[in-house]
């Protein structure tokens, strides 16, 4: 799996070329729109687990929003407030 904390980390603190900035930006959202995509599939399946497991391959804080919002569209209240959980622990968390 692709480390992109520690591969930003690997390039400095500022980005040497804003294009590149825009094209790993870009990368970004892409994947966490099929994990998004996913996350819907696995709510629709009931499967509250695998969604939870999903939403730890989520690279934005954007997309974990995005996240709790398909759990509650689902009615997986439950869920939705174990993905926010994750978030915060996540958001609190020192960049490795």
């Amino acid at each position: 799996m692709l480390d992109v904390a520690r591969w930003e980390k690997s390039r400095g603190a500022a980005g040497a070329n804003p294009d590149e900035d825009i094209a790993v930006r870009k990368l970004k959202v892409d994947a966490d729109s099929n994990v998004l995509r996913h996350v819907g599939l696995a709510c629709k399946r009931e499967r509250p687990l695998r969604a939870l497991e999903l939403c730890d391959l989520l690279l934005l804080p954007s997309s974990w929003d995005a996240a709790v919002k398909i759990a509650l569209h689902h009615k997986m209240v439950q869920l939705a407030e174990q993905i926010g959980q994750r978030k915060e622990a996540r958001q609190s968390r020192p960049a490795a």
